[in-house]
């Protein structure tokens, strides 16, 4: 833009000043043309930016496994009857949990009343969670004078999966079944029927044969019975944050670590087992704790974990956990023995799996 506007003005001066020293009227007639042909342009950029919007298609968002690259759709749409000459925008993209982004600035015309699709693409060698920002979105005129800023506010995300392998053998801590148990959460609802965990009152949605009748009457309205949850029940995979270290060896080291989780939680579920996947959260010191009771919760286990930023130091997930330990009656931890160094694991637990994936590599896909 800036390049054109000084190429622009170095016409008209070189113009003008020929018309001034040798004093002949083709200049003057050429440099009236040029300011009008302009002005004309500009005007049209301005009116047409007001009909042109620039939004991200987030169903056709997508990544490929098998090229391991993830793609960005882009609709530049024009609902105006002129034509938008030059629509420039940018796209910031980057891992969600970094502060750090690449651009990819965009250039590209619309016609009157016309949809382009642009698609924007990246290679993803490893899991993350990409997010696109749309930014800077301008209707440039033909000659690239003028520009008109347009508003725009929108932003997409696509789970990348891991490219490495998680183990193939079968490993799996024994876990007593509700019925073999008689200790309950008090912070958790649950579907064992033989305890309740609450009561309240009902709400659309809600199972009818959970309504407790009895109380309905009394009350004159409609109540529901929460079930609890047996604590020996609760199976739980601890995930290890990865430590601050070269982007690429964080990045190595969470494709491990999550390709091992996905492997596990395919045969956990397949087995029934109900389990929870705990995230440790950099910036609060706690958990962000997902419950896993199908594939699809899988995913969100995925982007809670590829959202944090990496630990300081070692270990962090482990050591903050190690309280709660004792409410897991199964607890498989999986880390990378990269990453923490010299640090021990505890001994002497029945009921704790360590899972190290230091040694996975990538698959074949």
């Amino acid at each position: 833009m800036l390049k054109n506007r000084v190429t622009y003005g170095l016409v008209l001066l070189g113009l003008f000043l020929f018309y001034i020293f040798c004093n002949a009227y083709v200049p003057l007639v050429v440099i009236v043309l040029l300011l009008v042909l302009t002005a004309v342009s500009g005007v049209l950029a301005l009116i047409s930016s007001r009909k042109v919007k620039v939004t991200l298609e987030k169903d056709r968002c997508s990544s490929d496994l098998k090229e391991r690259t993830v793609s960005f759709c882009t609709l530049i749409k024009n609902t105006s009857r002129l034509p938008a000459p030059v629509v420039c925008f940018e796209m910031a993209l980057g891992d969600v949990s970094e502060n750090a982004d690449s651009l990819r600035r965009v250039r590209a015309s619309a016609g009157a009343g016309e949809k382009k699709y642009v698609w924007i693409s990246l290679n993803a060698p490893y899991a993350a969670y990409v997010q696109a920002k749309i930014r800077r979105v301008k209707v440039c005129d033909s000659f690239g004078i003028f520009s008109f800023r347009v508003k725009c506010d929108c932003s997409a995300q696509v789970l990348i999966t891991p490219s490495s392998k998680g183990s193939e053998h079968d490993y799996f801590l024994k876990t007593r079944t509700a019925s073999d148990s008689d200790v309950y959460s008090d912070t958790q609802k649950g579907d064992d029927r033989s305890q309740v965990f609450e009561v309240r009152e009902y709400r659309d949605g809600d199972d009818m044969r959970r309504v407790h009748w009895r109380l309905s009457s009394k009350l004159d309205t409609l109540m529901v019975k929460e079930y609890s949850r047996p604590l020996e029940e609760r199976c739980i995979v601890l995930l290890e944050s990865p430590v601050k270290a070269e982007p690429e060896q964080i990045k190595k080291s969470a494709d491990r670590i999550l390709a091992e989780l996905v492997a596990l939680s395919a045969r956990l579920i397949e087995r029934e087992q109900l389990f929870s996947v705990y995230v440790y959260s950099t910036q609060s010191t706690g958990f962000v704790p997902v419950d896993v009771r199908d594939y699809a919760d899988i995913s969100a286990a995925l982007k809670a974990y590829l959202s944090e930023p990496a630990a300081n130091e070692p270990m962090c997930a482990l050591r903050t956990f190690t309280e709660k330990m004792a409410e897991a009656a199964a607890l498989y931890y999986i880390y990378d023995s990269r990453m923490i160094g010299d640090q021990k694991l505890p001994e002497g637990r029945e009921a704790f799996l360590p899972i190290d994936v230091s040694e996975y590599t990538a698959s074949e896909v």
